[in-house]
């Protein structure tokens, strides 16, 4: 009957026929792998059908070179099995009589002076000898832990046996022990080996994790106080775009909306240190008259979502050019929430200048904390607001591109869509804080609704005649045509 032969980084096993081998992080297995990263019972092993075989517990977590395994028929070659990653901890395990077994039976033959067979009994050689003989037999390099020779027993005195030496109490702290406790507890070699660590997710959330401590340190002399705003700004921008992309789970490759969300961001930037801010200082803002709606619509909703939505609209018909398709519709409403953040971070550096010279000369804890508000509020939401309102209008500008027959009445109502969420949000803080608390709930929910349901919209929107063919204008210039001999695409969309 053949025997299992498994072993590891530490140490050496041999079991017999009826075994059954669990390995894994816990304590009681037979085979114990002391790494964080191996399930508790991670395998097992069998003797089933006259063959040992492995047998994966920890849902597709055990490789056999770098390929997940579910199980495996061991035989007399040595298989190196990883767990819990292709190159993490590992063990050796083959099956049938080892060259060690063998010259232990033939060593425990030549002393016994037996010509005979020698049965072999769990990998150590039975002799007629007696006990000092076959444990004379084995040499120590032999011994495993799983079956390691009993030396013979003490000497015969007058009053009986002589006392063994005794063993030591079970969970006893001598040196060993200690040192085992310590590469539990603190499994630092591990860490350093195990590929998971190194991955680029943990490093990031590190790094990410010590930019405050930073930030404190290298601009804690800086005079220029949009620098604050630039650096904490863009220090919560990525924290909004990875859950705007879990939300929106944009149709098209990282790198076409990397290539893409980077012109988007350039050209929002261009735009509000060009236009944008011409346009401020030739025109009185609209907080000269907080009550009048229009002139919020006209001054910042208008202007200000032309800005991002214009910027988003031209980055996305270039984008469709170079790399020759249409960016799919949730991609659109993605790229909007980037020229959303892009304006948010630029206007949390440019009211830098202001709120913090009103600290300077805040009186009273009541006026201090005010101005901290709103210096939070702008780091932390003022993003967060732009880009919802620019995400749903540009969810719009992707239906009007995709799906060409009402494509400027839906770029159109996008674009006034945002602007007047826009204009009212900025009213509202003139009229009642509770309003504008309510409104910012609204706006919230408002999108969340649209990156839950784009893919209904869409559906409906492309199963709808009244969405789908040419534009209105092509249709007219083509009436006396014939139909398009290309044909609509595979998703109904033509043009």
């Amino acid at each position: 009957m053949p025997e299992l032969e498994v072993a590891t980084a530490e140490a050496s096993y041999v079991f017999a026929d009826g075994d059954v081998v669990t390995i894994g992080r816990r304590d009681d297995n037979k085979v114990i792998l002391m790494d964080p990263t191996v399930s508790r019972q991670h395998a097992v092993i069998r003797f089933e059908s006259g063959a040992w075989v492995l047998e994966d517990l920890s849902s597709g977590r055990t490789f056999y070179e770098g390929q997940p395994v579910a199980k495996l028929t061991l035989d007399s070659s040595p298989r190196r099995v990883n767990f819990a990653s292709p190159t993490g901890p590992w063990i050796t395990a083959s099956a049938g009589q080892s060259e060690r077994t063998a010259s232990v039976a033939e060593s425990a033959k030549t002393s016994a002076g037996d010509t005979a067979d020698v049965p072999v009994v769990g990998g150590l050689a039975a002799t007629t000898a007696g006990p000092a003989a076959a444990f004379a037999a084995v040499p120590a390099a032999q011994w495993t832990p799983a079956y390691r020779p009993t030396p013979p027993g003490p000497p015969a005195t007058p009053f009986g046996p002589a006392a063994a030496p005794a063993a030591p109490r079970r969970g006893s702290l001598d040196a060993d022990s200690m040192k085992r406790a310590f590469h539990i507890l603190f499994p630092f070699r591990s860490w350093i080996e195990n590929a998971g660590w190194r991955s680029g997710v943990r490093l990031v959330i590190l790094v990410y994790a010590m930019l405050p401590v930073v930030f404190l340190v290298v601009f804690a002399n800086t005079t220029n106080f949009q620098t604050l705003g630039y650096v904490y700004g863009l220090y919560t921008a990525p924290l909004w775009m990875l859950a705007f992309w879990w939300l929106i789970k944009p149709e098209d490759t990282p790198r076409t909306l990397l290539i893409t969300g980077a012109a988007v961001a350039v050209v929002v930037l261009l735009y509000m240190a060009g236009p944008l801010k011409w346009y401020y200082s030739a025109v009185n803002p609209p907080s000269t008259s907080p009550g009048n709606w229009f002139r919020w619509l006209v001054s910042a909703g208008l202007n200000e979502e032309f800005a991002k939505d214009g910027s988003a609209l031209l980055c996305i018909l270039a984008a469709g050019a170079y790399f020759k398709k249409r960016l799919g519709v949730r991609s659109c409403m993605f790229l909007g929430t980037v020229a959303g953040l892009t304006f948010g971070v630029r206007e949390a550096a440019f009211y830098q200048d202001k709120d913090v010279s009103v600290f300077a000369v805040a009186t009273g804890a009541h006026a201090l904390v005010t101005y901290v508000l709103e210096f939070s509020l702008r780091i932390f939401t003022d993003g967060l607001q732009h880009a919802e309102w620019a995400g749903i209008a540009c969810f719009f500008f992707g239906l009007g591109l995709n799906y060409t027959r009402r494509r400027v009445p839906l770029i159109l109502f996008g674009y006034l869509f945002g602007a007047i969420l826009h204009a009212t949000n900025d009213w509202s803080t003139g009229v009642s804080s509770w309003l504008w608390v309510v409104l910012q709930v609204l706006w919230a929910a408002l999108f969340l609704g649209y990156t839950l349901f784009a893919p209904s919209i869409e559906a409906q929107v492309r199963e709808t005649s009244l969405f789908r063919g040419d534009s209105i204008i092509a249709e007219r210039l083509a009436v006396d045509q014939g139909p398009n001999p290309l044909g609509p695409d595979a998703a109904g969309r033509t043009g």
